[in-house]
């Protein structure tokens, strides 16, 4: 039987959290050509729906769209859920910050001391000192302290019915600022550094998540 490779289809489904439309439509080309446009935290679906379709069709330029509706309290659930664990992660990150500055200020004058003994015989005082503001420097407790404060003001916003959606996007940006920050301060340590930047990159993880899921939100 001869088809035509000339169409439009649609579908839509519905669960009791979110509402699923997707729409395909067709034209003439010489070879199959499909691409598929899908919500960012479903793209790890896009070979299951290629796959689906290369078995269905084998010629045609195919556009196929998929949008997701959440219902806005699945949605707060999930929000809700990963604000709960970057408050853990978070915790994490100030139970290994406790002793932040004096670990870097020990691993600081360890690492001269081993390369230039005579210097620290010869001016140890100082180098003491220049090693506690080095230290002093890196210290993650202002980021540790603002990411917090994010994190309230984010959780403030679910009950927000204007622009919540943009408010939220911009405070992940912040938040994800301070965590960067984190990071950068904490790359050089070893075993503490090691366990405050998995925390610190579980957070970004959640942010992602956050950000795809707030555009969502008006």
């Amino acid at each position: 039987m001869i088809y035509s490779m000339t169409g439009f289809g649609s579908a839509r489904a519905e669960a009791p959290n979110l509402a699923v439309l997707v729409e395909i439509k067709s034209v003439n080309h010489r070879y199959l050509d499909f691409h598929v446009k899908i919500p960012g935290e479903y793209q790890n679906f896009e070979n299951v729906i290629r796959q689906k379709v290369s078995a269905a069709f084998k010629r045609g330029r195919l556009d196929a769209f998929v949008r997701i509706d959440y219902r806005r309290e699945s949605l707060m659930e999930d929000i809700d859920r990963r604000i709960s664990n970057i408050g853990h992660h978070l915790e994490t990150i100030l139970a290994g910050a406790k002793d932040f500055v004096e670990h870097y200020r020990q691993q600081l004058i360890a690492r001269v001391t081993e390369l230039a003994p005579q210097l620290v015989a010869d001016a140890g005082h100082r180098l003491e000192t220049e090693a506690l503001l080095y230290a002093e420097r890196s210290d993650i407790a202002e980021e540790t302290t603002r990411l917090r404060s994010h994190l309230d003001q984010f959780a403030g916003l679910k009950s927000l019915q204007d622009e919540a959606g943009k408010r939220m996007d911009f405070i992940l940006q912040e938040m994800n600022r301070e965590v960067t920050t984190i990071l950068s301060k904490t790359s050089g340590l070893n075993e503490l550094g090691a366990g405050i930047g998995k925390a610190a990159i579980e957070i970004k993880v959640e942010i992602e998540k956050l950000r795809e899921q707030v555009q969502n939100i008006e």
